[in-house]
């Protein structure tokens, strides 16, 4: 009987499971769905529909595969970074999560900003003044919910609740502690400071253990639906973000992962903490003596399926898919026929962190069609993520490979943007869903099935690589400093509008 190993990735709007051998080969993939239900600054994600998604795809997996479950040898869970759920006493939770893409707490967030307070806490948590942060939420719930607050035993990440259902205890990992704004790089334990600011305690937090601890899988249906044996080890691994860099193989410094899925990020491992001088990156930790530094963008797929639903929701529209504006937007030149995007439907982060940017098509003229709006979006989100690598840069980041994941490496059309735009080439592993694939690693690692994850990138097969087209280089050399620039122009405007209301 060989072992086998399942990582599950909780992202936005799915779970995604891949189920390894021993020797970290993929055995098979599954997947689940649930929805995030979002409006203009707030978002309120179901816990159970994400528990049952991470369910779903951890059991299509295994039935997949036709792997009985005494030969799982362990399992792990990684999650989507800065959710803030309130729980009661007995665990039930009080709220809907309040996702990365949720910006209510913009006041409280504002009241930090610029201040030396501000930049203090940035140099001792690594993240950036910006209300995705739970430090700030818990603030807002504390100010605009007190009573609800009151009665928050425990307030607490998705993942850390799906953990929790699990194995019946409360428990996170630097990388998942590190997103919340609360913990403090330097002593790898829960920030007094921050906790005061939020009004939280450290008791309504979950305890901070390393990575590779494992819990046994508690009795339960939930080990049931899921397909496996209770006492079954579940490792606690890391975040979305360091998995996606780990199932990648980019672990040695220089390596960075460009991802775009729902959101975007570029991120690279380094041996010591980074910090921009201007707030611009942020920087999680991952275990003593190595931390994860990049930046992140609001508006990945979110901006595409953002146009999709727009064009969907005009009178007599057939309904369209992803796949039907990658197709529109291989119909509309490089550089969009002069059609500008700056894609900030949702906000942004890096490496502006201006949760008040909205999004603009700018010089629009009556020969453009949906073909160009298309277009400029895939190169708008692709302007967005050289900006973090221009930032990333003035840390002392220096970036000498890049390997893809995400949704976006099913496109050759969006893979040769973002090349072209960037000027570098990408590298394709031989699995897009890297994250799940890192979740897998853990629990590898947990179980002693890998002692070293330095090896990885000589595991890791490279399966393409995308050059930038060099005519679409040519262009985008010349419309990028022009977004830059509409987007500074813009920023008195973007102030005006979120004040309106």
């Amino acid at each position: 009987m060989s072992p086998c190993f399942l990582g599950l990735d909780a992202g936005t709007g799915s779970c995604k499971s891949a189920l390894l051998d021993e020797n970290g080969n993929l055995i098979a993939e599954g997947s689940g769905a649930y929805r995030l239900p979002v409006h203009q600054t707030t978002t309120d994600q179901d816990a159970e529909a994400v528990l049952a998604g991470i369910l779903q795809a951890g059991r299509e997996a295994l039935e997949k595969a036709g792997i009985p479950p005494q030969e799982v040898a362990g399992i792990s869970l990684g999650a989507a970074m800065h959710s803030l759920l309130a729980v009661d006493a007995h665990g039930q939770p009080l709220t809907g999560a309040m996702t990365w893409a949720d910006n209510r707490a913009q006041a409280q967030a504002d009241a930090l900003r610029g201040t030396p307070e501000g930049d203090a806490l940035y140099r001792r948590t690594g993240c950036p003044i910006h209300p995705m942060y739970p430090l700030y939420k818990a603030r807002w719930l504390k100010e605009h919910r007190p009573e609800l607050f009151r009665r928050a035993a425990k307030l607490v990440t998705l993942r850390d609740y799906a953990l929790y259902r699990l194995c019946g205890v409360w428990v996170t990992d630097p990388s998942m502690a590190s997103s919340t704004g609360w913990f403090n790089l330097h002593t790898f334990g829960w920030d007094a400071n921050a906790l005061a600011f939020s009004g939280v305690s450290a008791a309504q937090l979950p305890e901070i253990h390393p990575p590779d601890t494992s819990f046994p899988l508690r009795p339960s249906p939930l080990a049931d639906a899921l397909g496996l044996l209770p006492g079954t080890p579940v490792t606690l691994g890391c975040s979305d973000g360091v998995n996606s860099n780990l199932g990648a193989g980019a672990v040695r410094e220089g390596q960075a992962v460009l991802m775009i899925g729902t959101s975007g990020a570029l991120r690279q491992f380094s041996a010591q903490a980074r910090f921009h001088p201007g707030q611009g990156s942020w920087c999680y930790a991952v275990e003593r003596g190595r931390f994860l530094a990049g930046g992140a963008i609001n508006n990945g797929g979110l901006a595409l399926t953002t146009l999709r639903d727009w064009f969907a929701a005009l009178p007599g529209a057939s309904a369209l898919t992803v796949e039907d504006l990658l197709a529109l937007a291989e119909q509309a030149p490089p550089g969009a026929g002069g059609l500008v995007a700056l894609p900030f439907f949702s906000g942004e982060r890096s490496p502006d962190w201006n949760a008040q940017a909205r999004g603009v098509f700018f010089g629009l003229t009556p020969a453009h069609r949906p073909a160009h709006l298309a277009r400029a979006v895939l190169e708008g989100v692709a302007f967005r993520l050289r900006a973090v690598m221009e930032m990333l840069a003035e840390t002392g980041t220096v970036i000498r490979e890049i390997r893809a994941s995400g949704g976006f490496v099913r496109s050759p059309l969006w893979l040769s943007i973002v090349a072209s735009v960037l000027g570098q080439p990408l590298h394709l592993p031989a699995s897009g869903e890297t994250s799940s694939r890192g979740a897998a690693f853990w629990a590898m690692r947990g179980a002693g099935a890998l002692a070293d994850f330095d090896i990885l990138p000589e595991r890791i097969a490279i399966v393409q690589t995308v050059h930038p087209d060099p005519l679409a280089q040519e262009r985008y050399q010349r419309v990028y400093p022009l977004a830059q620039s509409l987007y500074r122009a813009l920023l008195p405007f973007y102030d005006a509008l979120a004040h309106l209301d």
